[in-house]
């Protein structure tokens, strides 16, 4: 798997329905480890009662453990934002 090969998964979450957002992103510690990854993710459909939509693989604009982290930050206090949440997985 890909155990090892990252430090953090960020997914965030709509409070009100309980479902993610329907996106996430993984900070991949390599580039060589980004690229199996995505290989293996493009086109993966999982299993669930929110969406059955087919993952797309692409590079974010924000890169980094801790750009990724203060970004999130950021978001969480913008008004707009209030009823979302984010769910946070480390490697």
């Amino acid at each position: 798997g890909c155990e090892g090969s990252y430090d953090v998964v960020y997914i965030p979450q709509d409070k009100r329905s309980g479902c993610n957002r329907g996106y996430a992103f993984i900070n991949f510690l390599s580039e060589s480890s980004f690229k199996a990854a995505s290989d293996h993710l493009r086109g993966k459909v999982f299993p669930g009662k929110c969406s059955n939509k087919v993952t797309a693989v692409a590079v974010a604009n924000i890169q980094g453990r801790e750009e990724l982290l203060a970004a999130d930050r950021e978001r969480a206090n913008r008004p707009a934002n209030a009823g979302y949440g984010t769910n946070y997985w480390r490697s």
